[in-house]
C-alpha cells in the first residue's frame, strides 16, 4: 500500500480512520502514523460523527459497508 508522506515542514496532517474492526483500525493507524500523519480513529458512525464535530481533518477513510 503506497501512501504519501504528510506534507509540510513541521506540519502534520490529521487523518480520521473509521472501521468497526479493531485490527483494521490498528493496521491503518500504525501505517499512517509511521508515514507522519496524526491519526485518529473511530469504531462506528456515531463515534466518527462526534470526532468530526469536535475536530477538523485533512483526510479520512472508512469501511464501505460500515453499519452502526
Amino acid at each position: 500500500m503506497g501512501i504519501e508522506l504528510a506534507s509540510g515542514a513541521g506540519v502534520c496532517e490529521r487523518i480520521l480512520v473509521v472501521d468497526d474492526d479493531d485490527c483494521v483500525r490498528a493496521i491503518y493507524q500504525s501505517h499512517f502514523s509511521g508515514a507522519g500523519f496524526e491519526v485518529h480513529s473511530a469504531a462506528s458512525l456515531q463515534e466518527a460523527a462526534e470526532r468530526l464535530a469536535a475536530n477538523t481533518f485533512d483526510r479520512g477513510g472508512s469501511h464501505v459497508t460500515l453499519i452502526d
